[in-house]
Order: structure tokens, then sequence, then C-alpha cells
């Protein structure tokens, strides 16, 4: 716990004092941060396609998106799905406070609440590239972005929005 509370100083003291670009360069120094969470439930980083966790991509160089529920409990927690489609969460994209586009631009899902549950010590996990998407017309272009996860799931005992956070990430010639 001491090393969780340590490892949150050190990122809040860098995201206060240097902003997206210098924290997530000190972040993917330190990738072992985005495999342990430090509230231990929820997932979220960006990788290319070897899922090497990075933040910064090449123009054309696929970004995938890749998020997690870890139950660290000894009961199974029981959630629900806004739709009958298979990904439990998409991501907005955005450039410049714009929306730039999303995950699942284009697609349409059944209405159909469908119910779920992770096991204990279990991790429900989701991952989607920015280019398996046929409905993105436009390439990610050289710049500065982030993105935001928007989950399709609620869980009955737990507090999901109160637990995401927003990636920065960067588009290089």
């Amino acid at each position: 716990m001491k090393k969780c509370v340590l490892l949150f100083s050190v990122v809040l003291f860098f995201f206060l004092n240097t902003g997206c670009r210098e924290l997530y360069d000190y972040i993917s120094n330190h990738q072992e941060m985005h495999h342990e969470p430090m509230d231990g439930a929820v997932l979220f980083f960006l990788s290319d396609s070897l899922e090497n966790i990075k933040t910064g991509f090449h123009i054309r160089e696929d970004v995938f998106f890749h998020f997690g529920i870890i139950n660290h409990q000894d009961s199974v927690m029981h959630f629900t799905k806004s739709h009958g489609g298979p990904p439990v969460v998409r991501f907005v994209v955005y450039q410049q406070d714009r929306v730039f586009g999303s995950t699942d631009e284009g697609y349409a899902y059944p209405a159909i609440v469908t119910r779920g549950q992770i096991a204990p010590h279990d991790t429900l996990k989701y991952a989607i590239s920015w280019y398996s998407n046929p409905y993105h017309e436009n390439d990610l272009e050289p710049g500065d972005y982030y993105t935001v996860p928007d989950p399709y799931i609620r869980f009955d005992d737990f507090d999901i929005a109160g637990h995401l956070d927003t990636l920065c990430f960067e588009i290089r010639e």
C-alpha cells in the first residue's frame, strides 16, 4: 500500500509540474504501473501491436486501447451491459478538445441489456485497435491526442466512473 501511495504521489507530481507528454514518457519507462493499478480495480493503457505499452506512435502505426476490471474480491462482481454487442467499453479520442472519433464509430449494437460477471480474483479484459474499425475514414495524423474510456457496463457494487482516467498520446511523423 505504501508503494502505491508513493507511486501515486510521484505520478501526481509529474502531472502537475510537467503535463501529459512528460507524464506518459515517465509512465512508459515504468510500465509495471499499468499492470498493477494503484486502486487495484481498473486497467487502462495504450500499446502497439506487440503489446508494448506506449503513448508515442508513428503515423499509421496502429494504436491499441486496453481496458480491464480486476476483481480482487472473494465474491463475484456482477455488471449490466447496455447493449448486446461484444465491447464492454468504447474509447473516445479527442484532439484539441474536439472529439476526433471513437473506437465504435459507425457500429450499431442490439438494444438488449445483458448481464455479466467477473469471477473472484479474475480480470475482465477488452482491447481494440484504432485501425480495426472499417468506418474510420481518417488516419490519426501527427499531433497530440487524448482518450477517455466510456464503459458500456455498470456494476451493482462498484463505482466504475470514479476510477476512469484520461490518457494522452502523440502521433509523430
